[in-house]
C-alpha cells in the first residue's frame, strides 16, 4: 500500500489528475494520513467561504478562483463540503458542477468533500484533505460550506481566514450572525447586488459589525456578471488574520478532534457499557479516557 501511495503522490505532484484524484479519496476515507502542513505566518493559507443556501457561494468561488487563478500562477485547490447522499453516503458534487470556469484552469484543483459522519466526521475529513492538498503542492486551499450551521462552523475551524457571504431578499438579512459566523469573518460579501435592498442589507451588516468593533470590509458583488469579484480578490488576497480569529478557530478545531477521537476510540463502546452497568461515571470517563 505504501508503495502505491508513494507512485501515486509523485504522480500527483507531477499534476495528473487521477493519481490527485486518489490520493484525495484516501486521504478522506482516512486510509492515507497526509503529512500535516506547518502552520505559515503572515497571510492566510486556507480560506472559508460560507453563508446560507441560496446566496450564490458556489458562482461567487467559481468567479473569485478563475479570476485568481488566469492572473496567478499559485496552485488552488477548492474543497466543496457537499451534502452527501442518502444512499451512497458520497458527495452529491453539486459545487463541482456549477465551479465550471475554474476547473477550466491547470492550477486549479476543485474536489467535493461528503458531509456523512456528523459534525467531528466532517471536521476530519476536510482537515485530512487538506494537509493533502499541501502534500501535493497546493499554495492556497479554499474550503466552501453548504450553510453556516453546526457541521459548517466546524468544518471551517481548518480555515485560518474566513469570507462570509450573504444576499438580499431573505427577511432575516443577518442570519449568520445567530449562528456566531459574523464575529469571526474576515470579509463580508453582499452578493446578487443587483437585486433591490442589497445596500439595505449591507448597511446593517456594517452597522453589526461597528457594534462589535467594526474593521471587516463590506463589499457588494454580482458573481453571475463580474462585477465586484475584482476588488473582493485584492480584498481577500490581503486578510491578516488576527491573533482573536485565529484563537477562536484553534478552539472549535481543538473540541472537533477531541470530539472526533473520543466517538472513533475503539474502547468508546467498552466505556459505554461500564456506565450503563454502573461501574463507571460520566465525569470518570471523560477525566481519564485518553
Amino acid at each position: 500500500m505504501m508503495d502505491e501511495i508513494n507512485n501515486l503522490v509523485t504522480a500527483a505532484i507531477s499534476g495528473e489528475r487521477r493519481a490527485q484524484a486518489r490520493l484525495f479519496s484516501l486521504a478522506e476515507e482516512g486510509e492515507w494520513i497526509p503529512p500535516v502542513s506547518p502552520p505559515r505566518n503572515g497571510s492566510w493559507s486556507v480560506l472559508g467561504v460560507t453563508g446560507p443556501p441560496g446566496v450564490g457561494k458556489s458562482t461567487l468561488l467559481d468567479a473569485l478562483v478563475d479570476l485568481w487563478a488566469a492572473s496567478s500562477e499559485a496552485q488552488i485547490v477548492v474543497l466543496a463540503v457537499d451534502p452527501s447522499s442518502a444512499l451512497t453516503g458520497g458527495a452529491l458534487l453539486g459545487d463541482r458542477v456549477r465551479m465550471h470556469r475554474a476547473t477550466e484552469h491547470d492550477n486549479v484543483v476543485v474536489r467535493s468533500v461528503s458531509t456523512r459522519g456528523g459534525r467531528s466526521g466532517v471536521v476530519a475529513s476536510v482537515r485530512s484533505m487538506v494537509h493533502a492538498a499541501f502534500a501535493l503542492g497546493a499554495d492556497h486551499v479554499l474550503v466552501e460550506t453548504v450553510g453556516s450551521g453546526q457541521s459548517d462552523l466546524a468544518a471551517l475551524s481548518v480555515t485560518d481566514a474566513l469570507i462570509l457571504v450573504e444576499s438580499p431578499g431573505r427577511g432575516d438579512s443577518i442570519q449568520a450572525e445567530k449562528a456566531g459566523v459574523l464575529e469571526v469573518a474576515d470579509i463580508v460579501v453582499v452578493n446578487k447586488a443587483d437585486l433591490g435592498g442589497a445596500e439595505m442589507v449591507r448597511d446593517d451588516i456594517v452597522h453589526s459589525l461597528e457594534i462589535s468593533g467594526g474593521g471587516v470590509p463590506v463589499l457588494l458583488t454580482e458573481a453571475l456578471t463580474g462585477v465586484g469579484i475584482a476588488p473582493l480578490l485584492e480584498a481577500a488576497l490581503s486578510i491578516q488574520p488576527s491573533s482573536d480569529r485565529l484563537r477562536l478557530r484553534a478552539r472549535e478545531a481543538l473540541c472537533s478532534l477531541v470530539e472526533h477521537r473520543l466517538l472513533c476510540s475503539p474502547q468508546l463502546d467498552d466505556w459505554l457499557d461500564m456506565i450503563v452497568q454502573g461501574e463507571r461515571t460520566v465525569e470518570d470517563v471523560a477525566e481519564n479516557w485518553s
